[in-house]
């Protein structure tokens, strides 16, 4: 069985010099990384789509450990909500 995650909020913090093709392919990246999927938009500050093809015993607060980990690694801040 699969899992699908919803993500809606916005990246901040980000440095000013990098640009919006950057910021893409990181987050693809670290998505990809994790043999997930993801659905939606992806824009310089914005993410709002699913994550999804992830293990079915993922809970919803370990998949937010692992993003916000993400998030905090690159030095960026994420003001949104993470639903199951």
């Amino acid at each position: 069985m699969t899992k699908e995650f919803e993500i809606q909020g916005r990246i901040g913090r980000l440095p000013p010099e990098m640009r919006e093709e950057e910021f893409w392919y990181k987050m693809i990246d670290f998505i990809e990384e994790n043999n997930w999927s993801f659905g939606g938009c992806l824009e310089m500050e914005k993410i709002c789509g699913c994550i999804s093809q992830t293990s079915s015993d993922l809970s919803i607060d370990e998949f937010k450990r692992i993003f916000l980990g993400f998030v905090e690694r690159n030095g960026w801040s994420f003001d949104g909500d993470v639903k199951g």
